[in-house]
């Protein structure tokens, strides 16, 4: 590596501190930089700008916390039509971290955060549990309702990706699993009585493809004034990115704004704005 390349990298690197220093403070900046240095994977309590508890495992939860210092997108209300509840639908939801900026943006806003895996989801109650407008389900949504394990090469493997596998006898002996329960949308839609939402977040995995096979779940695509996506470029094995993006181009027409790996869909007329931001901090 030559010199300028080797200085680049120590100034991308200092850059990332220093907002790591501006998010969760020096002192917890060190401690998880040192527990992610060592592997510790124990789940964690940073208190971020605005006081804000946020929970995560400094290992696994890294994919989730880089965001933070990534482009991100901000909704807002226009404020030239009347304020009112906005229906918000987050499938995959994660640790909660979109969840709660969704919550932060959007005041008005009630939200359904679907989030299977277990661990996830138990992280997931902590940091939303002062919200009484943030409703959660742990179960995986699909086209038909069924049981099915969550498939990982071993215990510590990432909880932000995994696959789902409906056959145990797929699994094999040396992988990690837990099963979890799959419901079809009709559950949500029946279950709150909506059947329109006025953002549908989707970043699901082996599931995408059922899902998008189902006409319930693609006519509340077709209502939502703004849907969330997350791509992988790199999708050319199973080809669930263009399946997914096959079937929304097909829907009505939207604009598209390009953020980090989200592909945010608009509609012209929609009454939520979607600003670009270089970071978002809590």
């Amino acid at each position: 590596m030559n010199t300028l390349a080797l200085l680049k990298k120590i100034l991308k690197k200092f850059n990332l501190y220093i907002s790591l220093v501006e998010t969760i403070g020096f002192f917890n900046s060190i401690k998880y930089l040192i527990l992610y240095y060592f592997k510790i994977d124990d789940q964690i309590k940073l208190i971020l700008k605005k006081k804000k508890i946020f929970f995560l495992r400094p290992v696994s939860d890294i994919g989730v916390f880089t965001q933070f210092f990534n482009k991100c997108y901000k909704l807002s209300q226009n404020k030239n039509v009347k304020q009112k509840q906005i229906n918000i639908l987050d499938l995959g939801a994660n640790i909660g971290s979109q969840t709660i900026r969704f919550s932060n943006d959007l005041p008005t806003s009630k939200i359904i955060a679907v989030e299977p895996e277990p661990k996830n989801f138990e992280i997931l109650k902590k940091n939303t549990n002062d919200n009484n407008e943030i409703k959660l389900e742990k179960i995986g949504i699909s086209n038909i309702p069924k049981v099915a394990w969550i498939q990982k090469n071993n215990i510590r493997a990432s909880s932000e990706n995994f696959e789902t596998v409906s056959d145990i006898n797929k699994i094999i002996q040396d992988e990690y699993f837990d099963k979890i329960e799959i419901k079809d949308i009709r559950y949500i839609i029946n279950k709150y009585s909506l059947d329109q939402f006025d953002i549908i977040k989707i970043d699901i995995n082996s599931e995408i493809k059922n899902l998008f096979k189902c006409e319930n779940f693609l006519n509340l695509l077709n209502k939502a004034q703004i849907i969330i996506t997350r791509i992988t470029l790199d999708d050319t094995s199973s080809g669930l990115t263009y399946f997914m993006l096959n079937k929304i181009f097909s829907l009505t027409t939207f604009n598209i704004k390009i953020c980090d790996d989200n592909l945010i869909f608009i509609k012209s007329n929609s009454s939520i704005n979607c600003e670009i931001l270089d970071s978002y901090f809590f």
